[in-house]
């Protein structure tokens, strides 16, 4: 589905020229996937097979193509539409493996950012204010601080995946302390003045749980889901009630003290640097971009969510409202999609029945630096020799040539937003 979504992209920026040859190809390929998206809202099962057909017809419309005087832009959008219907028909396969309980055609591993640095520096914050927080209550005696410690260690290591923990955790407590507080007024207050039923017990914590819908709102979502679940913890009803106001007190105190804690601990040790870690960020996606124009031909779905992976959390860590930013997300997307194409190019080309010679000219063009012009050199001559090629080498050669002009109209797409910033 990752790569089925990637590709969309590129066939609304692609004419339907040079496909008169089945003038209602993109009108019936429009109806099977519009019956695939109506089972599919439906709960239905979408069988791949309605799929073959279209399959079929874009391998005839890109040998016409070829046939004639080859056109790179209508080779491109073939390709284009038929990445877009092989990855849905994968999908479907499985997805329908998964409604009907049986074992899925294909086992896909997803990958993730990983960020050492991060790890190692968030591990460390976590050990210092755990171990800080242990020592504090075992100096003062305080039998009850094991609260301070386990809100410690959940602030330390949820908050710590956030884009902003010092923000997070700065939110987290006031919801703690909002929570807290009323969860005692609550059960000293208004509890101890009804009989223990139940209907009194849930008129009393509505008012404090209707509030909490305020989590569905994101400019209160971090105080409202930790002012939410302290409420309760706090509140801690049992059957029959008990109201022993030392130990809340105690247990109260603890866990507001390890919140507000846990806040000036994200200020003070290691403190996030938002400009070091988008450039960290912006470094980690060009060096995968780098590795797919060059290094060896990988598993696809693995390098495709984990560079998306990575551009989702650079997003969240730039302002949108600034243009500069937006630029930079639009150029490093654009780069990703560059990149990609030279992988299908690659894998394209990596068929037995390929001559040396086709992939000495796609390496020679990664080795020019994969520009706009060198690009389009190199998919007209994969394209030309198509011509004397045999089958399967020849529709090898076809699709390695519309990958390879794709990426050529992406390359210049790129230099153009480096131009405008």
């Amino acid at each position: 589905m990752i790569a089925a979504v990637t590709v969309l992209p590129a066939i609304a920026d692609a004419a339907p020229e040079g496909l008169a040859e089945d003038p209602e190809l993109i009108p019936d390929l429009q109806r099977s996937l519009d019956s695939v998206a109506a089972r599919l809202r439906d709960a239905g099962s979408a069988p791949g097979e309605c799929l073959s057909d279209a399959r079929e017809r874009l391998a005839r419309a890109a040998e016409a193509v070829e046939q004639g005087e080859p056109s790179l832009r209508a080779l491109q959008l073939i390709d284009n539409l038929d990445e877009l219907v092989e990855q849905l028909d994968a999908a479907l396969v499985d997805l329908n493996a998964f409604v009907e309980n049986r074992p899925a055609r294909t086992i896909v591993s997803i990958g993730y950012h990983r960020d050492v640095w991060g790890a190692l520096r968030n591990g460390f914050r976590a050990f210092l204010g755990i171990l800080g927080a242990g020592t504090f209550c075992y100096w003062v005696g305080w039998s009850d601080g094991g609260d301070m410690i386990v809100i410690m260690a959940v602030c330390c290591s949820l908050l710590a995946t956030t884009p902003d923990p010092f923000k997070a955790s700065f939110n987290h407590a006031i919801g703690v302390c909002i929570g807290v507080v009323v969860a005692v007024l609550c059960k000293f207050l208004l509890l101890t003045g009804t009989d223990g039923g139940a209907a009194e017990l849930a008129l009393a914590v509505a008012p404090p749980l209707i509030a909490s819908f305020l989590i569905t709102d994101p400019r209160f979502a971090g105080v409202a889901g930790a002012a939410r679940l302290f409420f309760a913890v706090t509140l801690a009803p049992t059957n029959p009630m008990t109201f022993d106001l030392a130990s809340t007190l105690n247990s109260a105190l603890a866990t507001i003290v390890g919140a507000v804690f846990a806040t000036y601990l994200y200020r003070v040790v290691l403190p996030l640097n938002p400009k070091k870690e988008v450039a960290r960020l912006i470094g980690a996606v060009g060096a995968e971009i780098e590795s797919i124009r060059t290094g060896p031909i990988g598993g696809r779905a693995l390098t495709e969510s984990r560079i998306y992976h990575q551009l989702v959390q650079l997003t969240t860590r730039l302002d949108p409202a600034r243009p500069e930013n937006k630029t930079m997300i639009a150029k490093a997307f654009t780069e990703t999609r560059a990149a990609l194409a030279l992988q299908r190019a690659r894998t394209a080309l990596a068929s037995p029945g390929v001559s040396q010679d086709a992939r000495s000219l796609l390496e020679g063009a990664i080795a020019e630096g994969a520009s706009h012009r060198a690009l389009s050199e190199t998919a007209s001559a994969l394209a030309a020799a198509a011509h004397g090629a045999a089958l399967p080498a020849r529709q090898d050669l076809i699709r390695a040539s519309a990958a390879l002009a794709e990426a050529a109209a992406l390359a210049d797409a790129s230099d153009e937003r480096l131009l405008a910033a």
